[in-house]
């Protein structure tokens, strides 16, 4: 049995919809009341119509559903079973996975032994809402900067001025904006793929990457360049994505709306 809170918070950037009511209530799984319960003990998760079968405990919080005015949820096909069974997968606005999410990084021996990301989330979004806009920023970055190709293979870089007078916060190479070369690795729906970083209060660097990645959902991940270096992002943006389309349950049989 698996016990998480399901507070509602906004999520307006990344989804493309704002509410402001907050909530708080405990949500349990326990596979064993589902109709059929699943062999390895996980859930089917839900944000939109992009249903997700994931082990409950690599989510550290969930965010009750939000929709425009007049959207409806779809239907679950046995709305009977518990939420999180097969049938009646559980709807939510994002989904923030806690460093126990056992994504494959990969065979190579240098792969980081550790969860490289700071902090990793999906979001429920409509089709038409494209999450961070990072690549667009980049090109803004980019009006009166010098783009520098030399500094991280695959990738341009217009970097934030620095300042001499404070070396110990803003003498960092990584503060500014990264834009993977798309003939060799992009974002999926021809999204061109940006990092972002900025300077951090404690010192060093904070990084952010985010795209569409499924119709109905948007991804963001926040990371150290010191601790995962941008050198690194490109394979392992790959076996993330590989593992999060293995997780995705192909043409789920939502329930047709009566007209």
């Amino acid at each position: 049995m698996r016990i998480l809170l399901l507070p509602l918070q906004i999520a307006a950037l990344f989804s493309g919809l704002t509410f402001s009511q907050s909530s708080e209530a405990a949500f349990t799984f326990d596979p064993l009341k589902c109709h059929a319960p699943d062999p390895e003990g996980k859930a089917y998760v839900a944000l939109r119509d992009t249903v997700f079968h994931i082990s409950i405990d690599q989510l550290s919080i969930l965010h009750d559903p939000v929709l425009r005015d007049g959207e409806t949820l779809p239907l679950p096909p046995d709305p009977t079973e518990p939420p999180g069974c097969k049938g009646n997968p559980l709807s939510q606005q994002s989904l923030l996975f806690s460093r126990n999410f056992n994504g494959k990084l990969g065979d190579r021996p240098d792969w980081p032994k550790a969860w490289p990301l700071r902090k990793f989330q999906l979001f429920s979004s409509t089709p038409d809402h494209w999450g961070l806009h990072l690549d667009e920023r980049h090109d803004k970055m980019c009006e009166n900067r010098l783009k520098q190709t030399d500094l991280v293979p695959n990738m341009t870089a217009c970097l934030f001025e620095k300042n001499l007078a404070r070396p110990d916060r803003y003498d960092v190479k990584e503060a500014g904006s990264w834009l993977i070369d798309p003939e060799v690795y992009s974002a999926p729906f021809n999204q061109r793929l940006a990092i972002f970083c900025i300077f951090a209060i404690s010192g060093g660097t904070d990084c952010e990457a985010g795209y569409k990645i499924f119709p109905t959902v948007n991804l963001r991940y926040e990371f150290k360049p010191k601790e995962f270096p941008l050198t690194e992002v490109i394979d392992f943006d790959k076996h993330l994505r590989t593992e999060l389309e293995q997780a995705v349950v192909k043409d789920y049989p939502w329930k047709k709306s009566s007209p």
